[in-house]
């Protein structure tokens, strides 16, 4: 009778026990049970976490749950529910009772009771609790492992989300990475379809390819194929080059895709290199035209010796005017030829940047007022000329024939190049260029730049000439109508005076020069008109002319014998020092070629200014200084006397120089 009470009793247990897998509501279903069938006066259920090797109270009856609800494992259970101020009996009555609640062979928890039966009912009573704690192990059991896989799944949703929102803070950082970068960056899959782009390189694109191409067959003058092998050592990248409608050069830089979705796919960097050409080309183009000048000037040095005897004795000739007209004609011819030949060797100094310029401070703008009054007498009326300025300062450093040969050289360039009329604009303007800032004209220094600008409505320049257009004797015009010096004149002229030029230039639209000159903070000097002096005369004055070339040394001593003056002549610097020893009281100027074999002529005048400060010296020569400057650094030479001699000027400087000894 009393077993069919206890299975009651434990089918009512099974009505309320194992419903769910929430702990709290397990516990709270079987301490109910238990109060309402066993009648404990106290009861403690307790949980044992391995892993923190400690009990922990899920479940209370007969008392209020204690603030601290864990105690380690080992340590006695009565005596920690004493100390938590919970009644219980002494150790060694039989009210008092814990039954184990073992899983596999594991103690997963215990149950701990005091009965309020008489002392021969608790055995009974023991029996019951024992099968119902056996009964709800397994039910504690799976809620721990679900509650352990919750906790992984948890710990797992956790991490997953961390890793997710790393990535996504990654990925951001990346887009907008491949979003502001300067180059280009192309994603390709195996069949080379474009999967993913940024800004630059859509830019890009739309120069290099098709409208609307979704695979990628060509980039500008190249397939697509020759364009993912690995690109040489030097420079590192594939060159893809843009004709129309505009000039464009880019460097492709291939990268294959080894792993991960896109694996076969390709990575194309893009950069363009368009201006960064343009400056290698220019810079090459300087260097070609500076080893151009180089060999202008020594062919100068040459024709300059010939020319010094054909003029020279052209100009005696045309004193003497006991020759019948018919011959002097002749003569003259020969002299005017002689000079106009003189003028193309200056043209090829002025290249080279080797002749001499005599610089003072020039304010440029009622210079290029004074130059357009001029331009607009000589220019067709069909040609309309501006001059416009934006107000301020526009002192330079400059030598104000070289100047005017300059802009005479661009106009008549811009006329050549508008037959039927047209306008040229001449524009004056200031440019600061700071620290870093990229120059208009590669190599262009920091500093402060007065900006001459020539623009025409001409014809224009095709491109594969205007590289081209500064080289000494390159000309597109017919025979008989150009030198091809204008424009390297005007190149070499405007480095001389430590400026820059850049040309640009589009076919049936016009072409415009723009002139850098460093710009000045001096006032300029008023400009002192020479008065033309008649060809002057020696009085028997002793000159000491040193000459190697034997014509030259000739014609030149023919000359100044002609003009009045005793003529000693040496051949180089050692027959110059020995005469000058048995003659020094005698001589009254030095008048030396510059360049010779041996002791030359700046050596030969160092010698002579150290034996007589008050000597003297002239320096002539047909080869070009290095530096315009050079012959006045060198003590006591009074002046420069170019080849082929003037008459006129071996006259009036020898006049100018004797008449302050």
């Amino acid at each position: 009778m009393y077993e069919s009470h206890q299975l009651e009793k434990l089918y009512r247990l099974s009505l309320v026990v194992g419903t769910t897998l929430d702990l709290e509501h397990e516990v709270a279903a079987f301490m109910h049970w238990l109060s309402e069938e066993v009648e404990p006066a106290i009861a403690a259920l307790f949980i044992t976490d391995e892993a923190k090797q400690e009990l922990r109270l899920v479940g209370a009856h007969g008392f209020a749950f204690p603030s601290v609800s864990r105690l380690p494992l080992g340590l006695n259970v009565w005596r920690w529910l004493a100390e938590q101020g919970i009644p219980v009996p002494e150790e060694d009555t039989p009210r008092r009772y814990a039954v184990p609640i073992p899983i596999e062979k594991q103690l997963f928890g215990t149950l701990c009771l005091v009965s309020t039966r008489p002392g021969d009912q608790i055995p009974a009573e023991q029996r019951l609790v024992s099968t119902a704690a056996g009964y709800l192990a397994p039910v504690l059991r799976n809620i721990s492992r679900y509650q352990s896989l919750e906790q992984r799944v948890a710990e797992r949703t956790a991490a997953l989300e961390e890793a997710n929102r790393t990535l996504h803070t990654l990925s951001a950082r990346l887009e907008a990475l491949v979003q502001r970068l300067p180059d280009g960056v192309c994603l390709l899959d195996p069949a080379y379809r474009i999967i993913l782009t940024n800004p630059r390189a859509q830019d890009y694109l739309v120069a290099l390819t098709q409208d609307n191409e979704e695979r990628l067959t060509r980039l500008g003058d190249r397939s697509i194929e020759e364009l993912l092998i690995p690109p040489p050592v030097d420079p590192g990248y594939h060159e893809v080059v843009v004709e129309s409608p505009v000039y464009r050069n880019f460097a492709i830089f291939p990268q294959p895709i080894e792993v991960g979705p896109v694996s076969g796919g390709w990575v194309l960097l893009i950069r363009e290199m368009t201006q960064e050409r343009l400056r290698q080309e220019r810079i090459l183009e300087q260097d070609r035209l500076a080893t151009v000048g180089q060999l202008a000037a020594g062919i100068a040095h040459d024709f300059n010796n010939i020319l010094n005897v054909i003029i020279g004795f052209s100009d005696l000739l045309l004193q003497d005017t006991s020759l019948p007209a018919t011959v002097q004609d002749k003569i003259a011819l020969i002299a005017q030829q002689g000079k106009r030949a003189s003028r193309l060797i200056r043209q090829i100094l002025d290249f080279s940047r080797h002749s001499i310029a005599e610089r003072r401070p020039l304010d440029l703008l009622p210079f290029l007022k004074e130059q357009v009054k001029l331009l607009q007498r000589t220019l067709p009326e069909t040609i309309h000329l501006r001059l416009n300025w934006t107000p301020g300062e526009y002192l330079v450093e400059a030598d104000p024939t070289h100047l005017q040969q300059i802009l005479t050289n661009l106009a008549v360039n811009a006329r050549d190049a508008m037959p039927e009329g047209g306008e040229l604009q001449i524009q004056l303007s200031r440019l600061t260029l700071s620290t870093g800032e990229v120059p208009p004209v590669p190599g262009m220094p920091a500093g402060t730049w007065c900006v001459l600008t020539v623009a025409d409505t001409g014809s224009g320049i095709p491109s594969d000439v205007l590289p081209h257009v500064f080289e000494p004797f390159f000309t597109t015009k017919p025979p008989g109508q150009g030198t091809g010096l204008g424009l390297a004149q005007v190149y070499g002229l405007v480095k001389q005076h430590q400026g820059w030029i850049d040309i640009a230039s589009t076919v049936g639209q016009g072409t415009r020069v723009t002139l850098y000159f460093p710009a000045l903070t001096l006032k300029p000097q008023a400009t002192r008109r020479e008065e033309q002096a008649a060809l002057p005369r020696g009085h028997g004055e002793t000159v000491l002319l040193v000459e190697d070339e034997s014509m030259v040394r000739q014609a030149t001593s023919t000359l100044l014998r002609y003009l009045g003056y005793r003529v000693l002549i040496a051949r180089n610097g050692e027959e110059a020092l020995a005469i000058y020893v048995r003659h020094q009281e005698e001589i009254r100027v030095v008048l030396t070629d510059l360049v010779m074999p041996g002791m030359g002529g700046k050596a030969l005048c160092q010698v002579l200014h150290r034996q007589n400060p008050t000597l003297p010296l002239l320096v002539m020569t047909g080869y070009p200084l290095g530096n315009e400057a050079e012959a006045g650094q060198v003590p006591g030479v009074q002046a420069w006397l170019p080849k082929p001699l003037s008459l006129e000027r071996l006259a009036q400087t020898l006049q100018q120089v004797l008449q302050h000894t």
